[in-house]
């Protein structure tokens, strides 16, 4: 099964980004703000309290429930917390949470930490100015309610405090998520984090759920190294993941643009086709992928159609022409048996008018070809190193032809090699000690 590549969809800004909240400082003696922390810390005291309280009750009743339905009283907890989480991702916005959170915003313009007052006593004094709102002014509050928790979403942090901090939070939840699935299902992952501005500090970030896979690549991949690579995939991404920003002159960009389109051509070309090994062929486009394939390109922006290494080094022209390619503009579609014809004629009529060159015939057409002189010197060089062995070894070579090779159509013999062991020749001198 081949792997299967996700890429994330462009990030969406929301219209509001989202403002450091602005606070007055307490304008408080000491004395006064020593009662108040201590007063906060007993509230807080008093409410970790109660939820204990309130989580012993719940247990006691979740064993009743586990006796009473023979299952574990775990069960009964794990529906209760995560099916009210559940419910409250997937509230959708009313109007009475819009009238709650506008209410709630005049009342404590400009109030003192620690002096703003409470929702619930807010809204059961104003509750009656909810129920004379026309049904236009609730559509607007349940708009409201959607706009600002798609700003929370999605919306653009303005101080580096608050982006630091939301960046260590989603880490933290997509570290922890990583885990969870490797224990439940079985995975390995890595993940890498980079800030794409200059407008706040981070480090680049990696998390890899086995340190072997680390081990494993720096060995078998010569330059591995995640402090370098983590650089410059930041330096690439604050670049606004753009190539172009990389090169210095116009001829660089205009050949790196020329690349693009070259590949995209390709790419879809292929895809029309369903053949991978394709190549596109733009001397004969007409014969070799119109008429034979029966595809076309349509929507290209440039005066002339020809291989892009060809185009005019011009930037803007070549931007153009491959946004159209990544837009859809320019796309591969496939012709009609009646357009085909029509662009058959057109083309035997600029054939005839000598507009189109006409392709180049072979002077040797019909003809057998000769042996290629490199495959010629090729075999010389083999036929001379196979004497020169054979001469090592004590025999020679000797070259026969048959009758049969020398009677060929066009009068040509082909030889073949034998090897003959020769007869032992006598030795220059005989020792004395020889036998007769």
């Amino acid at each position: 099964m081949p792997t299967e590549v996700t890429y994330g969809p462009q990030a969406a800004i929301a219209a509001r980004p989202i403002a450091p909240t602005t606070r007055k400082p307490p304008n408080h003696d000491s004395a006064t703000l020593r009662a108040m922390q201590a007063a906060s810390r007993a509230k807080s005291e008093a409410i970790d309290a109660d939820i204990q309280k309130w989580y012993d009750s719940s247990e006691a009743y979740a064993h009743e429930l586990a006796a009473k339905y023979d299952k574990d009283a775990q069960h009964f907890l794990g529906l209760m917390f995560s099916g009210g989480l559940k419910k409250q991702k997937n509230r959708k916005p009313n109007a009475y949470n819009g009238w709650q959170r506008r209410l709630m915003m005049e009342a404590n313009k400009g109030a003192q930490p620690g002096d703003r007052v409470g929702l619930i006593e807010t809204s059961t004094e104003y509750r009656d100015s909810y129920h004379k709102l026309s049904d236009e002014t609730k559509e607007e509050l349940k708009e409201e309610v959607q706009d600002a928790r798609e700003s929370r979403q999605m919306g653009f942090r303005l101080n580096q405090r608050g982006r630091l901090a939301d960046a260590n939070n989603v880490w933290k939840q997509i570290t922890e998520l990583l885990k969870g699935l490797k224990a439940r299902v079985g995975i390995e992952a890595m993940v890498l984090m980079v800030r794409n501005n200059h407008e706040f500090t981070m480090d680049p970030r990696w998390y890899i759920t086995a340190s072997q896979i680390d081990d494993y690549l720096g060995t078998n991949f010569k330059g591995w190294d995640l402090e370098k690579i983590g650089a410059l995939v930041e330096a690439f991404s604050v670049a606004g993941c753009d190539f172009m920003s990389f090169y210095r002159t116009a001829r660089e960009k205009a050949e790196h643009l020329k690349k693009l389109i070259r590949q995209k051509i390709l790419e879809g070309l292929a895809t029309i086709t369903g053949e991978s090994n394709i190549q596109m062929n733009y001397i004969n486009y007409e014969q070799e992928i119109i008429f034979r394939r029966g595809v076309i390109l349509r929507g290209w922006l440039l005066s002339e159609f020809k291989n892009p290494s060809e185009l005019s080094t011009s930037i803007p022209p070549l931007k153009a022409q491959w946004q159209a390619l990544q837009s859809g503009a320019c796309r591969w579609e496939k012709t009609t048996p009646e357009e085909r014809e029509k662009l058959k004629a057109s083309f035997a009529e600029k054939l005839a008018g000598g507009q189109v060159k006409k392709r180049k015939e072979r002077s040797d057409k019909g003809k057998k070809h000769a042996r290629p002189k490199k495959s010629r010197a090729k075999g010389k060089g083999k036929e001379a190193a196979t004497a020169a062995a054979v001469a090592t070894a004590g025999g020679d070579v000797e070259k026969e032809s048959s009758d049969d090779d020398e009677s060929g159509d066009d009068g040509e013999g082909q030889s073949r090699k034998r090897r003959r062991v020769a007869e032992p020749k006598s030795a220059e001198f005989v020792p004395d000690d020889a036998d007769d």
